[in-house]
């Protein structure tokens, strides 16, 4: 049983990842089932229909995966107010008590995808009976929603990251995103292992000239698929190609998706007479990796400049790099400058200049089969890394 709060088809690393981790979980045993609890579709925000019943049941991968939607609180603005985001986390996770407990007598382990943290409540449930519990670390909630300003009342704070210590504490396995979310965590628990479990990739999805040649073409596409929310900061990406708008007319941005920002940016795109950026609703993924990512020259990595996004290392990373897709980052995370110095396979912009993110793009567009080599050095690793752990949650 697999316990999320996010789920194909939304549009997030979450939902991204958990949906990768069954796909090679079916793929793995062929007497195995799955059984995945999660609410309805709702991120991003306002774009999904809005679910009246209680529950209802999805097979998916012939049969061998039941998707048991349970009903949460879904808010219909982009941009909805804090008491609405506190029903959406918290909610789904009481609701789901009785078919969580009724899962559990027929399961044999039970993984529980967090954030948020109300969702640890389900490992703390499972634990007590007596199943083996892996709790999968995605992000640090707690302070990205205290920081951003989501979750303002730090009782109910307080009780979530209690939650989440408690689960981790009493889990057999635990898993998570990021090395740095590692050492957050080591901080507390020295006694407990934990596992960096890289996000898989669907390797059938991936187009066979992904790793060829550059096109000639006249025109090079810096592509982002994701969320436009507070945490990506796309602002910034902006101004940067408001700048190579004026000293360059053959990079053109292309932002897929939506959020909560979408308006804002559209009225920035709007505001500087950009014709080198272009919003686009949300594609499927297989499109994207068919479609999209094979004929953009190189994927952009937006995270804010804020401190309490140290640790991330978004899912879209894995997609650009295993795409054949050198990358462009920027933000406060540790995890992105570490993979560009380390690897090699992008560049990294650690503070808000956008004149020096446009200089980049530039570099990556000129020197791109420089970056493609690097990239394929690090696929091979990130598989190696995420199959080896894989492997520990079977087992």
């Amino acid at each position: 049983m697999i316990i999320t709060h996010h789920f194909s088809p939304e549009v997030n690393g979450t939902a991204t990842r958990v949906f990768e981790i069954v796909k090679k979980i079916v793929g793995s045993k062929a007497n195995l089932r799955v059984f995945v609890i999660s609410p309805p579709p709702t991120r991003p925000f306002g774009k999904f229909a809005f679910e009246h019943k209680i529950f209802y049941k999805i097979s998916l991968f012939n049969d061998k995966v039941n998707v048991i939607r349970v009903w949460s609180y879904q808010p219909r603005s982009s941009n909805p107010n804090m008491f609405e985001r506190i029903l959406n986390y918290t909610l789904f996770p009481i609701i789901s008590l009785p078919i969580i407990i009724g899962v559990n007598l027929i399961c044999d382990r039970v993984i529980i995808v967090t954030p948020p943290s109300s969702i640890c409540l389900s490992a703390i449930l499972s634990k007590i009976m007596r199943k083996k519990v892996i709790v999968d670390v995605t992000d640090l909630w707690y302070e990205e929603a205290i920081y951003l300003g989501y979750v303002r009342i730090r009782f109910l704070a307080a009780i979530s990251r209690g939650l989440e210590l408690l689960s981790l504490k009493t889990a057999d396995l635990i898993t998570v995103a990021t090395h740095s979310i590692v050492k957050f965590y080591k901080s507390i628990f020295n006694e407990k292992e934990f596992y960096v479990f890289p996000t898989l990739i669907d390797e059938s999805l991936l187009c066979k000239t992904s790793f060829s040649e550059q096109r000639k073409t006249e025109c090079f596409t810096v592509v982002y698929a994701g969320n436009f929310g507070k945490p990506q900061e796309l602002s910034f990406a902006i101004e940067a190609f408001s700048i190579l708008n004026k000293n360059s007319n053959n990079v053109r941005l292309l932002l897929i998706g939506g959020g909560e920002e979408e308006e804002k940016l559209r009225s920035l795109i709007n505001s500087l007479k950009l014709s080198n950026v272009k919003l686009v609703p949300t594609i499927p993924r297989e499109k994207l990796f068919k479609k999209v990512y094979p004929y953009s020259t190189l994927g952009l990595v937006a995270l804010s400049f804020n401190k309490s996004l140290f640790y991330a290392l978004p899912t879209k990373v894995y997609e650009y790099l295993a795409c054949g897709l050198p990358f462009v980052s920027y933000g406060n995370s540790k995890e992105l400058k570490y993979l560009t110095l380390r690897f090699k396979c992008g560049i990294h912009i650690e503070y808000p200049n956008s004149l020096e993110l446009a200089k980049a793009i530039l570099y990556i567009v000129n020197h791109r089969d420089e970056f493609l080599l690097n990239v394929k050095k690090y696929i091979h690793i990130h598989k190696l890394q995420a199959e080896s752990v894989l492997k520990l949650v079977l087992d």
